[in-house]
């Protein structure tokens, strides 16, 4: 799998026939450009190919990309990859071994990967960049990731460096990681890290993904970073593991935070605290619930473990049920004379400002669990961390999220722990949710602008559309818009800027609309990709 030199493009198209089908199958291999649409797929790649500079590729809805043996796509120029939520585009391997994923170098900051899926890619090959980042490598590029699926990535085998980065590597640029999925992912060997992902020395963003069983052998079987700034936010870490080191999240000499995230039934075999892992630089971890993890270390290792970093700080989080079979009182966060932890709910006790050691009594509801009981809820107590965090949660900007079972969205003063956003849901609790009104976005995503309607059933009663108001993923407000018709039918058009004017950073915004008593429900959310 060396890199491309200087081979043409080939393109062929071979119809193939069934009783009552035609579909044809393209077979590429070479420099590519142009637009790959459904009339074409499967796209059959026989050998590497690659996006060069000044060109570009366009991949459209439900199409099928079909690679033989441990062959990749190398990206130079611009890659729009953008499916749609009942169209995605997959990349899968034809045949055994598996394909090798797609190598950004330099690439267009324009590239865009959505609604795509990524199944088994493994990066096997004998140079550090074919090495590492199963399905995704970034080097010096920016791509943009929103609402794709990676499953069963891999990176490496036995070879003597260490691989890292079982589904995606980034080095430089500032990628963005958005509502995202990985299950399954693996960093194979040695003392390299990052079950699903893996990022040094760049600017990134990961949020409201989700990772499930991904596991790594050095660190952080979810995901590790190194000597770089980072945005964790809005993630569940579920069923990771790793062999040595922090089996959900590692950061060594980063900058930034890991906000309302869920980190729960991670397990580590070594000299390990069971969840996060910070070593050195700064780092904010606020409302994230850590719960139901497991070390087996010497040592007595909390769920968060923090090596070299007084800067960073623990604050509205609850730290609970976390287990060393190898101690009877295992610590929940280490060490225990860390001075940075305040308002947080820390089984066994921890100093600080605010701290309790009380059951959070958590809930479940869908089969979703570390919700907090609440009377109001329909249980039979109030959870003690029900208004026991620092600030309010306007302050966090969580006003749309909730830590209860009937999604009633929290308010005043703050809950401790990890919120889920849940649109639509709470609706139904406190505003006569009427499902024959939705709002539609289009185009979502959207390069810039956008436009929002209000669609009304025939059988929908009229109702006057209010203000639509634009959250980013933290939750903060970043524009109100009044709509341009009342009546059944309303519509509000985003350009894409803030209050201000700002143009807005690419990643996903969400949506929330009021009128006369009631609120809608449908596409809550729009994603501005650049």
């Amino acid at each position: 799998m060396a890199r491309l030199g200087g081979f043409c493009a080939v393109l062929l198209v071979v119809p193939l026939v069934s009783a009552g089908n035609i579909q044809a199958e393209t077979y590429v291999s070479g420099p590519v450009s142009g637009v790959w649409d459904p009339a074409g797929s499967p796209y059959i790649v026989t050998d590497d190919i690659s996006v060069l500079e000044d060109s570009s590729l366009e991949i459209r809805p439900g199409v099928e990309v079909l690679f033989a043996a441990e062959k990749e796509v190398w990206v130079y120029g611009l890659l729009i990859a953008v499916g749609s939520a009942d169209a995605p585009i997959r990349f899968a391997a034809m045949e055994e071994p598996a394909w090798s994923g797609l190598q950004f170098i330099g690439a267009d900051v324009e590239c865009r990967l959505i609604y795509c899926h990524f199944i088994e890619a493994i990066s096997n090959g004998e140079t550090h960049e074919t090495h590492r980042g199963g399905a995704i490598y970034s080097q010096n590029s920016s791509p943009a990731i929103a609402y794709c699926l990676f499953e069963g990535c891999e990176s490496g085998s036995w070879h003597e460096w260490d691989d890292l980065g079982g589904a995606i590597y980034a080095s430089g640029g500032r990628p963005r990681i958005l509502n995202c999925t990985f299950t399954d992912c693996r960093q194979y060997c040695c003392s390299g890290g990052g079950g699903a992902i893996y990022f040094i020395d760049t600017d990134i963003v990961i949020s409201g993904c989700s990772f499930l069983r991904c596991s790594a052998h050095g660190y952080g079987g979810g995901v590790q970073g190194e000597f770089a700034r980072v945005d964790v936010s809005h993630c569940t870490f579920q069923e990771c593991m790793v062999t040595h080191f922090c089996p959900a999240l590692s950061l060594g000499y980063c900058e930034g935070k890991i906000f309302n995230s869920l980190f729960a039934a991670n397990e580590v075999y070594d000299e390990s605290g069971s969840a996060i892992g910070v070593t050195g630089g700064e780092v904010e971890i606020s409302c994230c619930t850590l719960a139901q993890n497991s070390t087996y270390a010497i040592s007595n290792l909390g769920a968060i473990n923090i090596y070299n970093s007084p800067a960073t700080t623990v604050t509205n989080c609850i730290v609970w049920g976390n287990v060393n079979p190898m101690y009877p009182v295992p610590a929940q966060i280490s060490p225990e004379n860390f001075e940075g932890v305040q308002y947080c709910d820390v089984q066994y006790g921890f100093a600080g400002v605010g701290n309790i050691d009380l059951d959070p009594l958590f809930a479940t509801a869908a089969a979703e669990e570390f919700f907090l009981s609440a009377v109001a809820a329909g249980q039979e107590l109030d959870s003690p961390c029900i208004d026991a965090g620092w600030e309010t949660a306007e302050h966090w900007a969580l006003t749309s999220h909730t830590t209860r079972t009937d999604y009633v969205p929290d308010s005043g003063v703050l809950d401790m722990g990890f919120h889920r956003h849940e649109p639509g849901l709470s609706d139904v609790v406190t505003r006569g949710y009427d499902p024959r009104l939705r709002l539609v976005a289009a185009p979502n995503p959207s390069p810039g602008t956008t436009t929002i309607r209000l669609e009304a059933a025939e059988n929908a009663a009229p109702t006057r559309a209010g203000e639509l108001s634009v959250f980013d993923p933290a939750g903060r407000l970043v524009r109100s818009l009044t709509p341009g018709a009342s009546g059944s039918r309303a519509e509000y058009v985003w350009d894409g800027r803030d209050a201000n004017g700002g143009i807005v950073q690419p990643g996903v915004y969400f949506l929330k609309l009021e009128g006369e008593s009631r609120y809608w429900s449908g596409s809550r959310k729009v994603v501005i990709c650049r």
